[in-house]
């Protein structure tokens, strides 16, 4: 990441890719951030690698391009079913999903795991 361009959302890239790599193991990119780290020796390099990679994402956001999955989909999976766990299942059905745990998993990962068609 060079230093063209406007500072004040490149200080704010580098910010949040900072937050991924605090937050280390949780997230798919922090794990890719930690392995380019331990590969080549500087935070910096990292730091500056998941941010472009947070820049590419917003892009693709901003360009109304589908955006590559920056999680796969089994940790998606995962936070998925604690979702389901933690609502409990009063609060599934007045959302209305499924009020049995893995219909209301499958549900969920319909609508969240699937490309939309927008």
């Amino acid at each position: 990441m060079g230093r063209r361009g406007r500072g004040d959302l490149r200080h704010l890239l580098i910010q949040g890719a900072q937050a991924v790599l605090r937050a280390g193991a949780q997230t798919t990119l922090g794990q890719w951030g930690w392995k380019l780290f331990a590969r080549k020796g500087h935070r910096h390099i990292a730091v500056a690698a998941v941010a472009r990679k947070l820049l590419v994402q917003v892009w693709h956001v901003l360009s109304d391009h589908p955006p590559q999955a920056l999680e796969t989909s089994k940790s998606v999976t995962l936070k998925l079913h604690k979702l389901a766990v933690t609502l409990g299942k009063s609060l599934r059905v007045q959302l209305g999903l499924p009020a049995q745990l893995k219909p209301c998993l499958l549900e969920l990962q319909k609508r969240f795991l699937q490309p939309s068609a927008t």
